[in-house]
């Protein structure tokens, strides 16, 4: 089996318009079960960013304008990287940001995601090992298994390097690591606050989902279900969970609910909205 353990530094959300933590450093190794540390496959590279570099993230990873400059876009690093995997990989990073951000990423930036089957979170397994109750540190978590940090923070190729050899000890310790991997449903459905599927495979509106978009409706009381999907802050909140306006049945689903919650404002109509929320 094929692992992609990956790092990356990034903007934060809540600065420019795209709202997404915009990767400007994409590093990554592939990893093939209990392989020598020289055979593994490194890649690095900074990405080069639509809005540009944060002054806080500037100072924190010292990447700078120039350094990404002449830097690929993040869709055209991808696709030159899945040109590398003989199959599909398992996407394997230190803590779940880094798949978020990804996910963001490819979302947003129309990047190919078929060549992930799975994906693994290190922080959790660790956690699950040492039984702790607070996620660790990537530091932390190395010195539970004696590794010191080498390299230099908030350099997505040092932290790569490191959570690789994380890695490795880690896969020592276990027989079996499939226990710990998501499909790809799982890990859509995990990073998607919005919708899921329940056990008969119907569309479900989230509880958290359900606030979201009862926030929505409250804040254009007088307008509609249709002008609701086509406002701005719409588009964001289906973007941030990778939902594609595509998506017949998630749509339907979403207006489905969006016009339970108008029709509730106007006419005062309170019932169990449950159903509401399915559609098969």
């Amino acid at each position: 089996m094929d692992y992609l353990i990956v790092d990356f530094e990034a903007n934060t959300s809540h600065v420019y318009a795209n709202g997404i933590d915009e990767i400007i450093q994409f590093s990554c190794g592939i990893y093939h079960d209990h392989t020598s540390e020289d055979k593994i496959k490194f890649f690095n590279s900074y990405i080069k960013p639509n809005f540009g570099i944060q002054n806080y993230i500037r100072k924190l990873t010292g990447i700078t304008m120039n350094d990404v400059s002449h830097a690929p876009y993040f869709s055209a690093f991808v696709s030159a990287l899945n040109r590398q995997f003989f199959e599909s990989v398992i996407f394997v990073s230190f803590s779940h940001d880094d798949i978020r951000f990804f996910l963001d990423n490819a979302f947003k930036y129309h990047a190919n995601t078929n060549w992930i089957k799975g994906y693994m979170n290190l922080q959790e397994i660790i956690m699950a090992d040492h039984q702790l109750t607070a996620q660790p540190s990537l530091r932390t978590a190395l010195s539970l298994y004696g590794i010191d940090f080498k390299g230099k923070w908030h350099n997505a190729n040092d932290d790569v390097l490191n959570t690789t050899r994380l890695f490795r000890h880690i896969e020592k310790n276990h027989t079996n690591l499939n226990r710990w991997i998501y499909n790809r449903q799982q890990f859509f459905e995990k990073f998607n606050i919005l919708l899921r599927a329940d056990k008969d495979g119907y569309i479900v509106i989230t509880k958290q989902g359900k606030k979201i978009l009862r926030n929505l409706v409250n804040r254009y009381p007088d307008r509609d279900v249709n002008f609701l999907m086509h406002t701005g802050i719409m588009k964001k909140t289906l973007e941030k969970n990778r939902i594609d306006n595509q998506e017949k049945k998630k749509m339907k689903a979403l207006r489905r609910y969006i016009q339970h919650l108008y029709n509730e404002r106007r006419y005062a109509v309170f019932s169990d909205d449950d159903h509401l929320s399915r559609h098969h």
